[in-house]
């Protein structure tokens, strides 16, 4: 590759001249919530888990940008299963999936234990869930 670039590999060092900080106009401030995430429906409790079993993967992810950033990545819970996800107050599980026999994915119904993995998210973090709320399914257990 030196043949091609002699005057890059030449140098065993390299000097760069200027300010070592940026002037305060070259870029405003970002949010600090920006590395944040979208977790499909379905998939929710692969990445984070349930209160018996933790990713703790995602949990140390989650907890490393807020400490670095100061504030919790936001979190969207939803997403194209979004729209097929059902309620069912009475599951005995958080999150099940109906998955036919060559493996895909017709629907999610998600039960009161769902919202148990959603407070493995680390304190703080501001969350949107999608759901798809028919004026025919929408009761008071949900919002519970």
């Amino acid at each position: 590759m030196a043949q091609f670039f002699p005057n890059i590999f030449a140098s065993t060092s390299l000097k760069l001249t200027g300010s070592p900080s940026l002037p305060s106009t070259a870029s405003h401030n970002l949010h600090p919530a920006l590395g944040s995430f979208s977790i499909e429906t379905a998939f929710f409790e692969e990445y984070v888990g349930n209160t018996s079993f933790p990713n703790v993967l995602t949990k140390n992810l989650l907890e490393n940008l807020k400490s670095r950033t100061g504030t919790p990545a936001e979190v969207r819970i939803g997403g194209i299963t979004a729209d097929s996800t059902y309620w069912n107050g009475s599951l005995d599980v958080g999150l099940f999936n109906f998955i036919d026999a060559s493996g895909t994915l017709h629907n999610t119904t998600i039960g009161p234990a769902f919202w148990e993995s959603v407070k493995l998210l680390p304190e703080g973090t501001k969350v949107t869930v999608t759901l798809v709320y028919p004026p025919s399914t929408l009761n008071s257990d949900m919002l519970d």
